[in-house]
């Protein structure tokens, strides 16, 4: 994260939600770089949460006013991985967060 953009990203996540103890960056063919932060311990001892940057640099045309980032919190250290019995996910606003945190104007 090389840009002013994501490095002020970068500092408002880490002053509105702790420490960030890993960055993953994921690169597919012909689709924007999108980096992963993973903050252990967040909302509370023994989750690890994970928040994209990067899903807003795509395009969708019900994307007008404002782009999505992607937030997960699970229960435990590990990632979702092939051996887990994880099949799906109920996606909703952070209980542990207000919008303002999340909110990052340019």
């Amino acid at each position: 994260m090389k840009s002013n953009f994501g490095k002020e990203w970068l500092e408002a996540r880490e002053r509105n939600l702790g420490t960030i103890n890993t960055i993953k960056e994921i690169q597919s063919d012909a689709k924007p770089k999108i980096h992963v932060f993973y903050f252990d311990d967040l909302p509370e001892n023994g989750f690890l949460t994970a928040i994209t940057c990067g899903l807003a640099n795509a395009n969708h045309p019900d994307w007008k006013e404002a782009k999505p980032e992607l937030i997960v919190s699970l229960e435990g250290n590990d990632p979702i991985s092939s051996e887990s019995p994880l099949n799906g996910f109920l996606v909703f606003a952070p209980p542990f967060s207000t919008q303002a945190d999340f909110t990052f104007l340019i």
